[in-house]
């Protein structure tokens, strides 16, 4: 067995209160070094269930549990809804009427066919007194091909307008008629929606009640006439002027009248004419009142005093329908 130098005695141990401070330990000269121990903490492994914390300590969940909780709201919006709006709605109602005229009319769309000529002169010539010169004028121009311009002009019952409501019954009373009188026709009258102009081949155009002054008139004619050539359309247009609401110094529709007339409307590259309706006499007027007897079944009628009811060179023939019925 190995000795040492190494020699050891008893030591004596004081287990009374003060041993700890003052207990004597004998031992040799071996040298002896003092090491503090490190006391190493261990925490306690808390399974909490969290696949990215494995190990929590107490003291980590006893200060995060101090801390307030922090809370959060997830916040769904709904998508926003278009609010229509009353201008949306009027709008809407709106073009909802524009497209059912639309439909009424294509639906009830129908063109007339060409002049029959023949037909025309013969009825015009059979009904309409005093204006064979006047009848003549119109077939001529009617006969001719492309759009035309006529202006009739002439006293107060002489048949202008007659003579015009003849032409349309025989043109026929269809999509591709246009009919307007003075004044309305300045506040009503678009191109917009004539229909008649752009889907047939020829159409017929009237305005009545004209007098020399009704200056808008001529560029809505001009437009118009632009419009169908564009279209590669004919349009007859036929305008009607009372020499009585003109000026004093043009009221017989005198050589002036064409010269002015025919100023406006000298840009115009189409067939133009004027028709002049003559002054009627006693023998018309006659003519006029027995067509109008005969039509109402009137019997034994004294024609000479009917004449005497009427000024023929003021009032021509017109208001002969109503007087009869009063006589």
């Amino acid at each position: 067995m190995e000795s040492h130098d190494n020699s050891y005695e008893s030591m004596d141990v004081d287990y009374s209160a003060n041993s700890v401070t003052h207990m004597d330990i004998s031992y040799n000269d071996s040298q002896v070094y003092a090491t503090q121990i490190k006391k190493e903490k261990l925490d306690e492994c808390v399974d909490i269930g969290e696949p990215i914390s494995p190990c929590v300590s107490a003291e980590d969940i006893k200060s995060s549990s101090s801390k307030p909780m922090k809370t959060f709201h997830i916040i769904k919006t709904q998508p926003k809804m278009n609010k229509i709006t009353p201008q949306f709605k009027i709008i809407s109602i709106v073009g909802v009427l524009a497209m059912s005229v639309i439909i009424y009319h294509l639906l009830k769309f129908e063109c007339s066919d060409e002049f029959d000529l023949k037909q025309l002169k013969e009825t015009l010539s059979n009904q309409v007194y005093g204006q064979n010169k006047a009848i003549n004028s119109i077939i001529h121009v009617l006969n001719k091909e492309g759009t035309k311009l006529l202006f009739f002009y002439g006293s107060t019952g002489v048949g202008k307008t007659y003579t015009a409501s003849i032409i349309m019954e025989l043109f026929g009373k269809k999509s591709n008629l246009y009919h307007y009188t003075m004044p309305s026709f300045e506040e009503i009258f678009s191109t917009d929606f004539m229909y008649g102009l752009i889907l047939c081949k020829s159409s017929l155009f009237i305005v009545d009640g004209l007098s020399r002054n009704d200056k808008i008139v001529n560029q809505h004619v001009k437009d118009l006439i632009k419009k169908s050539q564009e279209l590669d359309k004919n349009i007859t247009i036929i305008l009607i002027y009372s020499c009585d609401n003109l000026n004093n110094y043009m009221k017989m529709c005198d050589e002036n009248f064409h010269v002015k007339v025919t100023e406006d409307f000298k840009d115009v590259n189409v067939h133009k004419a004027f028709v002049k309706f003559d002054l009627l006499n006693n023998l018309h007027l006659r003519q006029c009142i027995q067509k109008e007897a005969s039509s109402q079944n009137l019997k034994n009628v004294d024609y000479e005093k009917l004449l005497k009811n009427f000024d023929v060179a003021v009032d021509g023939c017109k208001g002969v329908h109503t007087k009869i019925k009063l006589l």
